[in-house]
């Protein structure tokens, strides 16, 4: 967290620092910039609007780091306790792809004006720059486009029905898994990324028969299975138990073959997964 008006000392730590190596925040050159060692820096960030910033650290020989998640948060204001999202409902979405169901987020610390995004897999800080009451100017997304995430999709009729609970409508978006995201007016956002809504196609695969059903390998895997089912796509994929099978030959969309793994001793479910995240249950 730095002041708008800069001046907080910032320590930076990764790999490969040298003697001359110059810091970034969104663009703007930090100042007193000490290497105290390979792995460590110290500088004074510089005065910049609302936002949140890619740190790059960059050494006389123009390497330059690329972490795009590690930043720093410029706050408009105060900054409260961060909201926190534990539990989504429904997890998959019974509009499939088109979006529209009414999603029932709960967690810590939402307030009015609570803004929710379907996020791609990954870090989420400069999705912030569509949010017209963070307060967020359009300068700092043009200071920091590797943040910039055209996947992100912002939920609509967003209801803050309690600090613990919101309501939404969620959007479109392609097949796949994505985290819920709250973010806060003050740019408090939420960090569980392992809070998802699946979206998948309208036709999923179904799995009606496994063959064989006793491994002649036993648990070393490498017997050859023919699964048996509907909605079958070229390249989609296959697990036993969590464990994904190799050598997946699409023949039709009613049957797949493929290399069992290894797994310990036991009996486990056969999962197709086709390319639009649409599984079989």
């Amino acid at each position: 967290m730095a002041n708008l008006s800069g001046g907080d000392s910032l320590t930076i730590t990764g790999t490969g620092c040298v003697i001359n190596a110059t810091v970034t925040i969104g663009g703007t050159a930090c100042i007193n910039v000490t290497v105290a060692s390979a792995t460590s820096l110290n500088c004074t960030a510089p005065a910049k609007p609302a936002g949140i910033y890619a740190v790059v650290v960059t050494n006389p020989d123009t390497g330059f780091s690329n972490a795009t998640t590690v930043v720093v948060k410029y706050p408009s204001g105060p900054i409260a306790s961060p909201p926190t999202v534990t539990f989504v409902t429904p997890v998959i979405q019974t509009k499939f792809l088109a979006g529209g169901d009414i999603l029932t987020i709960s967690g810590t610390w939402f307030v009015n004006s609570s803004t929710v995004i379907i996020e791609a897999a990954g870090f989420v800080d400069m999705a912030l720059g569509g949010l017209a009451n963070a307060n967020v100017p359009t300068s700092s997304m043009a200071e920091a486009p590797a943040f910039a995430n055209a996947n992100a999709a912002f939920c609509s009729t967003i209801t803050v029905v309690s600090n613990t609970t919101i309501t939404c409508t969620a959007p479109a978006k392609s097949g796949g898994t994505y985290p819920v995201v709250v973010i806060n007016p003050d740019l408090g956002y939420s960090l569980a990324f392992n809070v998802v809504v699946i979206y998948q196609s309208e036709t999923p695969p179904t799995v009606t028969a496994v063959s064989p059903i006793f491994q002649a390998n036993n648990l070393s895997g490498g017997d050859l299975l023919t699964i048996t089912g509907t909605g079958f796509v070229r390249s989609a994929t296959v697990s036993v138990g969590g464990t994904q099978c190799t050598n997946v030959t699409f023949v039709s969309a009613t049957t797949l073959t493929c290399t069992a793994p290894s797994k310990l001793g036991g009996s486990y479910p056969i999962v197709v997964t086709n390319p639009d995240s649409g599984f079989s249950a």
